[in-house]
């Protein structure tokens, strides 16, 4: 799992949110059918950007 939000830091840092989100999301539309573990891999990517979304959107 911290490799994953190593992955999240870096593609937000290449790509800015947005960017991030919308790669992550074309990877989960282009694994092909039969591959669960790949698909679990972006799903995991895209949990991380959520975490990452909702804290920014808390105000403390």
């Amino acid at each position: 799992m911290q490799d994953a939000w190593r992955q999240a830091f870096a593609l937000m840092a290449d790509h800015g949110q947005m960017g991030a989100c919308k790669i992550v999301a074309s990877g989960m539309e282009k694994t092909p059918p039969g591959q669960p573990e790949q698909y679990r891999q972006w799903e995991v990517l895209a949990d991380c950007l959520n975490a990452v979304a909702d804290a920014s959107r808390t105000k403390h």
